[in-house]
């Protein structure tokens, strides 16, 4: 219905807020308060003309007794200055009685009684503040607490005269709210309303307070985030005005707070968190300028005293300048070029300080690496035409500070920053740093380079606008080459060497030697036994760098090598891709690698077999380029790839999005064709399944329907591959599997030369960038472990998982007829039995096992499998279970087993299984015998599937519906014959060891959690069912009489026993106290009901 124009405008203005909106919402300052108050329109007294107004709105209990009290006291402003001793104890009295329907009131009179006496409150000053400091811990109403902070926002206003002579004593009342650990909404208005009091003191007050709260033990050695956050908010507060401006005394706080925050790094934590908030707060660089200006002028004063300053200095000097640069993106600067002079000026002062000891070289380190943040966020955020003016003079002073070990660590952090502006203005420094450092710096260089080439920086050939091309020298080449030549497998200070030379000169337009470099490989390779994997990706790397060949052997060398242990080659993803490269390269010659490539032809299929195996992998990179590598091999040999091997990398190339899914399935349905159309060999056969499995392990839905759906069009093609893929990945023990160690070398003595940790803004934005600007100045102070770390980057993940063998069972359930030929193989895992291993599924996961049995109800045969009956019984068990999943299978199993009686009454047994009908089908067993569904010949058959489903079903957790299906499966058992009855409660006990008790007298003391948790199922259960057995059923009563008291025994063992089981993770006490609970009161129930009751029976 559409609003009538001129209607009166609705005042329902209530939305719901949860608790923390609505605390965000209060904003403590009472300046901005505009709400008219009784107490703005006083003739004889603010405290009176507030009290008249509220004795007629509020009428608490409490109060009212306060008016009763004070407002004989009250009526002239001479008799209020005279009873002021009375009145302010009654408002204490009231405000200690926390009574929230009084409180707003009381706290509005407390305020308006210091309005009033103005001076001459200042005797009733610190118990006021005590009394709202208890007031505020006490209470998580909003609304409560935006009047006691309003209260004490007031009582400054009328006090800030006297007050701001000397904040300190305030501040240290207000210290508990400033420091509380969880209620961080009451330090947020406490900080609030004293940053009213900052605003008002004058600067020979402030400097003392704000020396005396930065070098406060919360903040300096407890390192208090609430602490921490309260001094944000305070300065933070005070220096911010309305509309986006800076307050009139922003410049003065900021002077103070300047001067003495870059005295300690901690301090500077809440200085850079305070400028973020005030700069986010300001709207442009205008607003902005005053901020900018005076701290700029402070550290102008320090520099200027250069003679004073240490490397300490420098860093916190260079911490603060960062966050001018970094806050809001650099868009509040008005003067880049002023912080853009800062880095010269900051290496011409670095440059004469002298460092004396271990310490110094750590502050050194320490300014170096916080040089790198700044100038690399100068290089994003600075407005283009000012570093355009400045940037050779940037780039000149960050290769010379800390004798250039800063520049590299620059370069990296900047092009992860701003690639597009660094390579336009550094590229030059970039070439020329290399070749003139490259001997100092080398392994460093190495590491540089590496990195820029992950980014796509660096090129060996015809460089671009946003390429480089390192042009090496003749004499960094003779340096380097030999580290490459000389290398020992089996050395690891050797390898690391090797890594770096061959990282270095592989990124530059260096030509390698390749004859020299396979001769390498074949010695060095033929006579290390046991080479790592670091060693193998180095291998990968020289292997990459064999272009062309002069002597007709090295092909042959450099092949006849890697047949020799091709499984430990093929691991390493780095390797691959360079193999893949050196057979593209052998092909454009084939005459000078004849006898490489009549090798590589005898032993095809055993390469095409070894590099088959990597497509099982859980690896994309691994199966993408092992698929490359296997159609090089025919493209090598003159022979063309089968075509369903190129239809399965196509189909590998394919990225894994909702887009693509079905593009992906159309892929598989046409390798369905291709490969049952082609005469393929076996070894094509194996390479196709592998890959099929490898598929599996992709986390996409689609990967796998394609899979089955291919699966299913080529099974009689492959069966037997499926077979030995699908068991080897079932038989597997996932937990088992240990992780290979990459480079045995200890290197944890390698330690990080510098720690920024001191400095810790709460800000996330600024602290991201700073722990980034950390992680890339710490690689080049570890360069060893750096250059290690990176080369481990490149090696895939190949661990295969658990997931592995559900999706292999899943895969046998799609093609049921080849899990059936070896069934006898997976009836272990069926009946978790092993002569080897006593407990086979340990680390199955329910859907494992669940998979594994609907994969029996596929077999078209099962009644004729090995040891049916032993599976007959595995599946009754099954049907006890409480999870309506597992007994649908297991029904479902049990019905396929073709037994005339089961399928007859397939329906009603179903439909038990079923929520909706399950009371339905209850009611038919509760009908007469003229009426019954079964059979009485058909009764000692069907009634233990019946009991066992029913049992299920009794077990169920729950409410409501849930509820309601377990009762009604309880009370269904009196119906029952004696029999069937007892033959229920047996199922409640069988797994309770109670036989040997009785016969030995003795008991077990090896008792387990799960006999523990058992016992208490078996309790729970006939809790539920002894009452409604009547006194008719003795027999079936008293079969529950053992088992009961060897739970009690048990338990009460367990109890008596604690230090017995005190070492075990599961809390085995309480479940024992509670069997006890809970046995004792089934004992009576039962002695209750059986006539003639003995233990003898």
């Amino acid at each position: 219905m559409a609003k009538k124009n001129g209607s009166t405008q609705s005042t329902k203005r209530f939305t719901y807020k949860s608790f923390r909106d609505r605390v965000d919402d209060l904003k403590i300052d009472p300046i901005a308060k505009l709400q008219k108050k009784a107490f703005h329109e006083a003739e004889i007294s603010h405290f009176l003309s507030t009290l008249e107004h509220w004795k007629e709105v509020n009428l608490s209990k409490t109060f009212t007794e306060l008016v009763e009290i004070i407002e004989p006291l009250c009526l002239s402003l001479p008799q209020l200055l005279y009873h002021q001793n009375k009145i302010f104890e009654s408002l204490e009295a009231s405000l200690k009685l926390n009574d929230e329907l009084a409180l707003q009131p009381t706290l509005e009179l407390l305020s308006q009684f210091a309005h009033d006496l103005g001076p001459d409150f200042l005797p009733f000053y610190s118990r006021s503040l005590i009394s709202i400091r208890e007031l505020a811990t006490q209470q998580s109403n909003p609304d409560a607490l935006e009047w006691i902070f309003n209260c004490l926002a007031y009582i400054y206003k009328y006090l800030s005269k006297e007050l701001s002579k000397d904040l300190l004593p305030t501040f240290e009342l207000l210290l508990p709210l400033l420091t509380l650990t969880k209620k961080e909404y009451v330090t947020k208005f406490a900080a609030q309303a004293t940053s009213f009091l900052v605003r008002k003191v004058k600067s020979t007050v402030l400097n003392p307070f704000v020396e005396t709260v930065f070098t406060n033990k919360e903040l300096i050695e407890d390192n208090s985030e609430e602490y921490h956050r309260a001094l944000t908010i305070i300065f933070a507060d005070s220096l911010t005005s309305s509309a986006g401006h800076l307050h009139s005394k922003a410049s003065i706080i900021l002077t103070s707070l300047t001067n003495q925050c870059l005295q300690e790094p901690r301090a500077e934590s809440v200085l850079t968190d305070v400028i973020m908030n005030v700069l986010g707060y300001t709207d442009d660089s205008d607003k902005a300028k005053a901020l900018y200006e005076a701290v700029c002028k402070v550290i102008d004063d320090k520099l200027s005293d250069g003679e004073s300053l240490d490397f300490k200095s420098l860093t916190n000097i260079t911490k603060l300048l960062t966050t001018l640069a970094f806050a809001e993106s650099g868009k509040k600067v008005s003067n880049w070029n002023k912080l853009l002079s800062y880095v010269k000026q900051l290496h011409d002062i670095s440059e004469k300080i002298m460092t004396e000891d271990e310490d110094d070289e750590i502050m050194k380190a320490n300014f170096g690496d916080s040089i790198i943040q700044f100038a690399s966020v100068l290089m994003r955020n600075a407005e283009l035409k000012d570093l355009t003016k400045k940037h050779v003079e940037l780039f000149t002073s960050m290769t010379k500070i800390n004798d250039g070990s800063v520049f590299l660590p620059f370069a990296d952090f900047s092009t992860d920053l701003t690639r597009e502006r660094f390579l336009t203005f550094g590229k030059s420094y970039v070439k020329s740093f290399v070749v003139a450092n490259w001997e100092k710096l080398s392994k460093e260089i190495a590491y540089f380079l590496g990195k820029l080439n992950d980014k796509g920086i660096i090129k060996t050939e015809y460089e671009t606008a946003q390429t480089i091309v390192i042009t090496p020298t003749d004499k960094m080449i003779k340096y380097l080459l030999p580290k490459c030549e000389r290398v020992k497998f089996n050395k690891s200070d050797s390898l690391i060497d090797a890594f770096w030379s061959i990282q270095f000169l592989g990124n530059t337009s260096a030509a390698i030697p390749s004859d020299e470099f396979a001769l390498v490989l074949k010695k060095s390779l033929t006579s290390t036994k046991q080479v790592s994997d670091f060693g193998v990706d180095v291998a990968g790397l020289l292997l990459g760098h064999l272009k062309g060949f002069n002597n007709e052997n090295s092909a042959f060398d450099v092949l006849s090598t890697i047949a020799s242990d091709l499984p430990k080659y093929l691991k390493s993803a780095v390797f691959i891709e360079s193999f893949n490269k050196f057979l593209l390269n052998l092909k454009e010659s084939t005459d000078i690698n004849a006898t490489g490539i009549q090798f590589l032809q005898s032993h095809k299929d055993k390469f095409i077999d070894e590099v088959s195996k990597n497509l099982l992998a859980p690896s994309h990179k691994q199966r993408e380029l092992s698929l490359s590598l296997i159609i090089s091999i025919y493209n090598v040999l003159g022979l063309d790839a089968p075509g369903c091997i190129s239809t399965c990398r196509i189909i590998e190339q394919i990225p894994l999005t909702l887009r693509t899914a079905r593009d992906l399935q159309l892929r598989f349905r046409m390798l369905i064709v291709e490969f049952n159309k082609e005469q393929t060999s076996e070894l094509v056969n194996q390479v196709v399944v592998n890959f099929m499995f490898g598929q599996l392990s992709n986390k996409f839905k689609p990967s796998w329907e394609g899979v089955y759906e291919f699966s299913q069009g080529v099974i009689s093609k492959v069966s037997e591959l499926v077979w030995q893929n699908a068991y080897s990945m079932i038989s597997t023990r996932y937990n088992q599997l240990s992780d290979e160690v990459y480079f045995e070398q200890d290197l944890d003595f390698l330690n990080a030369t510098t720690d920024m940790n001191y400095w810790l803004p709460q800000d996330h934005r600024i602290v991201a960038n700073f722990e980034n600007n950390e992680k890339i100045c710490h690689s080049y102070q570890q360069i060893d472990l750096s250059l290690i770390e990176f080369s481990q980057s490149k090696r895939e993940d190949l661990k295969m998982t658990s997931f592995n063998r559900c999706q292999s069972i899943n895969l046998l359930v799609k093609n049921p007829s080849v899990a059936e030929k070896h069934f006898e193989s997976l009836l272990p895992y069926l009946l978790d039995e092993n002569l080897e291993d006593e407990d086979l599924l340990k680390e199955w996961t329910i859907a494992d096992r669940n998979a594994l049995i609907e994969l029996l109800t596929k077999f078209e045969h099962l009644n004729r499998a090995s040891r049916v009956e032993d599976i007959k019984v595995f599946l009754m068990v099954l049907l006890t279970n409480r999870s309506i999943k597992t007994q649908n299978l297991a029904l479902r199993c049990l019905l396929n087993l073709k037994n005339p009686v089961y399928n007859r009454y397939q329906d009603n047994l179903k439909n038990l299984l079923d929520d909706t009908l399950f009371r339905d089908e209850i009611i038919k067993f509760l009908q007469n015998d003229d009426e019954n569904t079964i059979d009485d010949k058909d009764l000692d058959t069907l009634m233990p599937v019946i009991l066992r489903i029913l049992y299920g079903r009794a077990q169920t957790k729950g409410t409501g519906n849930k509820q309601s299906i377990k009762t009604a499966a309880i009370k269904l058992l009196p119906n029952f014959q004696e029999k069937y009855i007892i033959d229920f409660l047996h199922l409640s006990f069988y797994k309770i060891p109670y036989n040997n008790f009785f016969e030995s007298g003795e008991l077990d003391t090896n008792i387990s959690f799960r006999l523990l948790k058992n016992i208490a199922g078996f309790l729970n259960m006939n809790l539920d069912v002894v009452n409604l057995l009547r006194r008719k059923h003795n027999e079936a009563l008293a079969v529950l009489i053992k088992p009961l008291l060897y739970s009690l025994s048990a338990s009460e063992y367990v109890i008596s026993h604690p230090s017995e089981f005190d070492g075990n993770d599961e809390n085995y006490d309480k479940v024992a106290r509670n069997n006890r609970q809970y046995g004792f009161k089934l004992l009576p129930i039962i002695t209750y009901k059986i006539d003639d009751f003995s233990l003898v029976r």
